[in-house]
Order: structure tokens, then sequence, then C-alpha cells
């Protein structure tokens, strides 16, 4: 077994999200006061609970339960047990909560580094396999992940053994994070012509040209740029998959084995991130070319991160958790390119046909010395140190 210490900074705003009943709810444990948030659950309140209160939170009442506190004053800032900035008030009562440990600190799952790596080693494996699901896929078939098991695990008979349990991934612990409001970056038609809008309402077709910070806001909870945490990679020698005399074949395809096995998963990830990167270059100015967010951040955001998965030798850009997407979370190896999911299949998707007709996307966004500074969910850098 090889063990490596790895670093991982965060690039963009992470959510990992826990299950949920874990989620805040404004007004019954996260109260918003003058541009901040607090955590403030029944624990932290008990020593200011009377009838009222108590009968307020029996009812669910939430107007009635932040009023009644203020003209108790109680001391948000003294009491809360966590607290964020939030310079608006979220619009909606459910906040998206990070996954934690016990003791509440926000924590990034070595499963969902392990699934995000799984996609990749399937694309690095499924070249002309799987050229019929493809084909199927963008012509109105059901998406199935049960395709990636049939390419990454190795069968003999009854026995089957999954490459993935060459690698496992320590959790990461994080000492903060931050609230950060969501909006969603769409695609509005116009004239048998798709460009770049914003989603302003539930509902098909309530996009609008112009960025609002209100109207269709979603608040997470994220671990903030350049933030980081130290963990551990660790890769099974082949000698620990032994199955039947043989070892599973996917082994030595992904050129594992012959030398620093981190390195080649690094290399591995970093190949299709980067073509991964390039399609999204092409979405957005193909669809977004009029618009500065589009123009003047996301995709010079994109482009740095191309270079840096270039330069890196020793490292890897990876994509994670909530808000990462279709093509992100599958390894992005059904489409050419982001176009054709757009383009191609709207028919099908109008006809129920097809799940993956991906052309949303989701943003952060916070303002940084009086400019909107938007962010695209879900990027890390993983380094060995």
């Amino acid at each position: 077994m090889s063990n490596f210490n790895v670093k991982i900074t965060v690039l963009s705003p992470i959510h990992i999200g826990g299950a949920q009943e874990r989620h805040y709810q404004k007004g019954l444990d996260v109260f918003w006061d003058n541009g901040t948030l607090y955590y403030l659950p029944l624990e932290a309140l008990s020593e200011y609970m009377d009838d009222s209160l108590i009968q307020f939170f029996a009812n669910g009442n939430k107007s009635a339960i932040l009023e009644r506190l203020k003209q108790k004053s109680i001391p948000f800032e003294k009491i809360a047990l966590r607290k964020w900035d939030c310079p608006k008030e979220p619009e909606q009562d459910e906040i998206k909560a990070f996954i934690k440990t016990g003791f509440g600190d926000p924590i990034l799952p070595g499963s969902s580094i392990k699934g995000s790596v799984r996609s990749h080693l399937f694309k690095a494996l499924s070249k002309g396999k799987v050229n019929n699901v493809i084909q199927s896929l963008k012509y109105g078939a059901k998406f199935n992940r049960g395709i990636e098991g049939e390419v990454l695990d190795y069968k003999n008979g009854r026995e089957d053994i999954q490459l993935l349990r060459l690698f496992q991934f320590s959790d990461f612990l994080f000492d903060k994070s931050e609230i950060l409001p969501v909006k969603v970056f769409n695609l509005r038609e116009y004239d048998d012509e798709w460009s770049g809008a914003w989603k302003y309402k539930s509902g098909s077709g309530n996009n609008e040209w112009e960025f609002s910070p209100h109207g269709f806001i979603t608040h997470y909870e994220v671990l903030p740029k350049a933030s980081s945490a130290i963990g551990k990679f660790n890769i099974l020698g082949k000698e620990m998959l032994k199955f039947n005399g043989s070892y599973p074949p996917q082994y030595g395809q992904l050129g594992f084995g012959n030398g620093n096995d981190l390195n080649k998963l690094f290399e591995i990830i970093n190949k299709n991130i980067k073509n991964y990167l390039q399609k999204e270059i092409d979405f957005f100015y193909k669809y977004y070319d009029d618009d500065e967010v589009a123009d003047g951040q996301i995709a010079p955001f994109y482009e740095k991160l191309k270079e840096q998965a270039s330069e890196l030798k020793d490292g890897a850009i990876l994509r994670v958790g909530g808000g990462s997407g279709f093509h992100s979370m599958t390894g992005d190896w059904i489409y050419d390119d982001h176009l054709i999911s757009v383009e191609k299949p709207y028919e099908q998707y109008q006809r129920g046909k097809i799940k993956n007709y991906t052309k949303s996307r989701k943003f952060t966004f916070k303002k940084v010395d009086g400019v909107i500074e938007f962010s695209p969910l879900g990027w890390i850098k993983i380094e060995n140190i």
C-alpha cells in the first residue's frame, strides 16, 4: 500500500449537503438580523425560553418567534453557536447546510472525492466501449449509471472486484464555512436561438436577461475559496486485489503499477478535466457571449483552471459536490461538447424521453469591492505534500 499526505485547496465555493432534516430553517434555528445569520438551536435558547416562545416553536410560528426573541433582547451575537456574514436576508426558509462532524465542523468526505474520481476513471476506460450507449442517450434513452459498473468492475462468474477498492480517500476537516446566495444561470430561447439568462422563479420559461440579486435565490453553506485542509490518499498495491490468480485488467489498462500511482491518477484526472473545461469555455462563449459575467468572469476563471491542470505535475484539479452538474458528475463521457445537449435532444426532452437536458449552471455571488463576483460551485485543487 502507498500512503500519501495530500492538501486540498478550495478554488471555488464547495457545497456537500447532508440529510434533508439537517438543513437550516430560517426562523426556527437560524435567524437573520442586520446582515448576519445566526445559528441558534433550541439548546442555545434554553435559558431564555418562556411560555410564549415554547408555544411559538411548537406551532412553527416563525415571525412570532423572531419578534419575541427581539422583545426579550436576546444577545444573538453572544449565544449563537455559529454566525455568518449574510448581507441580504435569505428569501427561502430553507438554507442548505454543509455536512459536518459531530462537533459541528464542516467536512469534505472522502466518499465525495471518490465519486468524482470514479467518473474520471470511467471516462479513461470507456474509450470506444460505450458508443452504442452514448448514441442512444443522445437520441432519447434514459441515462443509466449501471454502465459504469460494467466498465470499472472486474467479473468472473459470481465473483467480482471493484477497481475503486484500489483507492482510499480520507475525510478532510475544515475550520470554517460561509453562507452564500446561489442563482441559476440558465438559457432562454428567442427566435429559435438560445442565449444566457437568469432564472427568477420556479417553472419553465421564467428567465430574464438581466441579473437580479432577488428572485429564485437559494442560500448555501459552503467552504470558502482559498480555505484548505490536509488528509490522506492511499492506493492499495495490486497484490491486495489479487483475484483467482490474476489482477483486474483495468489496473494495467490505466497505467498503474509502473511507478508513482498517485501521479498517474492525477494525470488521468487532469487530462479529462482539461477537456471538460474547454467544453465549458466553448459553452459560455457560444451562449453567453454578450454577458459580462460569462465573458468577464466565468470563462477567464475556467481558462485559468485549465492552465493549472496543464502545469500541475504532483496534483490535480477536481470538481466535487453540489452544483457541479450532470457533465462533471458523469465524467463527461456522453457528449463530445456541451452544446449538443442543448441543441439536439430538445424535442426528445419535450416528449419526456431524456433527462440530460443540461442548459443551466449554478453560481454563487457576493459583492467584493463594489463589484458582484460570481463563482461556479465545486472546484478544488489536490496536491501531494
